[in-house]
């Protein structure tokens, strides 16, 4: 039996390397936890399966934390007792 071209399983195999490559690659900018989490966010954002999409945002929030958005959070001073403007603003 005379096969052409690749497998299902050859494929797949060959997608899974570049996913690895691209890891490999933001590893090497040497990103943090938090950096890691916002990337895994942003990727998960750029998913077609909406449910997968709001599965995977949804865990990125939770084990992030609160540290994980930063952009708009309330700045607040301790010494005053108050906020004071946000972080990008």
């Amino acid at each position: 039996m005379v096969t052409y071209g690749q497998s299902q399983a050859e494929k797949l195999a060959a997608e899974n390397e570049v996913c690895r490559q691209i890891v490999r690659e933001v590893a090497n900018l040497g990103i943090s936890q938090r950096q890691a989490l916002f990337v895994m966010y942003l990727m998960a954002t750029e998913l077609e399966n909406g449910e997968h999409m709001k599965a995977l945002t949804r865990l990125v929030r939770e084990l992030g934390g609160d540290d994980l958005f930063l952009i708009g959070k309330p700045l607040v001073d301790v010494e005053m007792g108050g906020t004071h403007g946000t972080i990008d603003g």
